[in-house]
């Protein structure tokens, strides 16, 4: 097999359809098709350009693993969620977008892309598992749309970026949203952080805005930064009332922050 149509009509490429088709080079997807099973391109070595339709939803595990001739993706806004080990292994990668609908991003997805050089992480990521983009060496910008800083798994052993990555990579964040970055585990770690305008692209959420807890603080973020706020402990005491930032709380425990209207509950360890 040295190239697929998918035509019109068909939903689903099932498991393993085209594994191991180490010729296959071209791949065109029909515009019905929601669903890439595991495994489905997995080894096609050859494999060098995949467009994703806007019908597209769900791609599944290991479905491009070890494409090594695969050296763009676009991650349509369609996509809601990509499986672990989805590219994993493919080192001729040197950019991805990643569209602003997919929430959660799976396990190694991109583990070992070493020459990925640009990375954009779509805007409500909101999970990304562990080892996702390890052994990415040549990283040298990372966007990453969400406001939020998306939560990762870390375990001991387990990584989200290479060290060199944290070392010389540039990690861009929204506009309000660098203290939030700043904080939590795995983001705090890039030496190079700074905020950036992303107004010229399609930012899903530009308004949100961010309330955590890390380090005995509660961060309130937000691209308004003239906003304030109401901060209350568990026994509705008011401990602090002003404006948005970090502020240090005396004690663990719940606290409800009020902001814009909008009361938030976090725990503070």
């Amino acid at each position: 097999v040295v190239s697929v149509i998918v035509g019109d009509g068909i939903t689903c490429i099932g498991a393993r359809s085209f594994y191991g088709c180490s010729s296959l080079c071209p791949v065109n997807f029909g515009n019905t098709v929601k669903t890439i099973g595991n495994w489905a391109f997995e080894d096609c070595i050859n494999l060098r350009d995949v467009k994703f339709p806007g019908s597209m939803k769900r791609i599944g595990y290991s479905s491009f693993e070890g494409c090594l001739g695969l050296s763009e993706i676009e991650i349509s806004d369609s996509v809601i969620s990509i499986g672990s080990r989805t590219f994993y292994g493919c080192s001729g990668l040197n950019v991805v977008k990643i569209g602003n609908s997919v929430t959660d991003i799976g396990h190694q997805t991109f583990e070992n892309c070493s020459q990925l050089n640009t990375l954009t992480i779509g805007s409500a990521v909101r999970f990304i598992g562990k080892d996702v983009f390890y052994g990415c060496c040549e990283l040298k910008e990372v966007n990453s749309l969400n406001p939020v800083p998306p939560e990762t798994t870390l375990v001991e052993s387990a990584h989200l970026f290479s060290n060199s990555a944290y070392e010389t990579a540039q990690l861009n964040v929204p506009i309000g949203s660098l203290k939030s970055y700043r904080v939590i585990d795995a983001w705090d770690k890039f030496k190079n952080m700074k905020e950036k305008d992303f107004s010229g692209q399609e930012v899903v959420g530009r308004d949100v805005i961010s309330v955590i807890a890390a380090k005995g603080e509660i961060i309130v973020s937000a691209a308004k930064e003239d906003l304030n706020m109401e901060i209350y402990d568990i026994r509705g005491q008011n401990v602090y009332q002003g404006a948005i930032g970090s502020i240090k709380v005396c004690s663990s425990g719940v606290y409800f922050v009020r902001v814009a209207g909008i009361t938030n509950k976090v725990i503070v360890k």
